[in-house]
Order: C-alpha cells, then structure tokens, then sequence
C-alpha cells in the first residue's frame, strides 16, 4: 500500500498483522509456522517508514516491532553460537512446505529484516540502531561463507550457452536441485 501512496491503510494492515499473529515471544505466526514472517514484518514496518517518513505511524509500530527484533536476534544468536563457521545460520521451515533446513531463503528475510529495520531505527535516532548494524553484518558474512562452502560442495550445472557454473543450492545440506517434493518416480 505505501507504494502505492495509501500510507494509512499499510499503516493499519501492519498494526493489524501484529496484533492477530504475534505470539509473547515476539514471533510472527500466520498461517504456518514459517521463520519468515517475523523479518519479514520488520522489513515491512521499516520499510514503510523510510517511505513514508510518518514517524508517528512508526512508533505505533514499535513496540511489537522491537519483540519482533528481539525474537529475530535470538534466532541470529542461537546460530552464531555453533561451533562450525559455515553451519552458524538458522535452521527451520521454508514456506512452500518443504521442511525445515538451512534455507536461503530465511537467511535472506532474517538478514534483510534486521538490516533495513536498523535503518529505520537509526532514522528514528534509537540507540538499538547499531546493534541491528552490527548483527546483520556478521551474520551476512555468515551467509556467504556458508553457501560459498555448499556451492564448493554441490556439482556444477551446465548452462544454455553451453558453459558451467558452480551450483548454489537453496538448502545449505543440499548438494544438488531438491525436486523430491514436485516430482516423484512413481
């Protein structure tokens, strides 16, 4: 809606998803328990306000947009605290059904939610800013150094023009197309 220019209705649509989905802990939950709704909230409430600069519509927002930050930051830490550099990323559901795993997918809405929501928090002047910064730069580093080492694993692919290209699988255990779940051999 705010790209469209309708700031006070993605304004209520935030306010609205917060208070039916989210749960004490600060965890968004929708019609599945995916990771990425939580960032993904964040990234919508922050992105709006950087649009919009509404700061009041913002600080409506951040109450349940700090939990959801706190919540993100314990997945982030409960990572980081593995033992193997290449495994510190979050493991849990993809939303198409697949099954939990190390997915681009969610590390991409995690690092992305925390990181644009510190922007906004840095807009605002809140001293929180920084910590997103700061979190979401060691754990990007922690994306790239764990899907360079899976491609490392996986095989290459031939593409059309005939050449090779390492093969970035979208689960980090995955060392090759997953299509067990759309196609069978029966």
């Amino acid at each position: 809606y705010d790209l469209r220019g309708y700031h006070g209705i993605a304004s209520e649509e935030l306010e609205a998803q917060y208070r039916n989905n989210q749960e004490a802990d600060g965890h968004v939950d929708g019609i599945a328990n995916w990771i990425v709704y939580t960032p993904g909230m964040l990234y919508a409430a922050a992105q709006s306000y950087l649009l919009s600069g509404d700061r009041a519509a913002f600080e409506r927002l951040l109450p349940q947009s700090m939990k959801a930050l706190d919540w993100c930051l314990r997945q982030i830490s409960a990572a980081e605290a593995q033992n193997d550099p290449s495994r510190r990323l979050v493991n849990g559901p993809l939303n198409d059904l697949t099954g939990p795993g190390i997915w681009a997918f969610n590390q991409a809405y995690l690092y992305a939610g925390v990181e644009i929501f510190g922007r906004a928090l840095e807009k605002l002047g809140n001293p929180r800013a920084q910590d997103c910064k700061t979190v979401s730069e060691r754990f990007r580093a922690s994306v790239e150094r764990g899907f360079a080492a899976a491609a490392v694993r996986s095989t290459l692919v031939q593409m059309r023009d005939h050449t090779w290209q390492p093969y970035v699988p979208s689960e980090l255990d995955a060392g090759g197309r997953i299509l067990r779940e759309w196609y069978t051999n029966d």
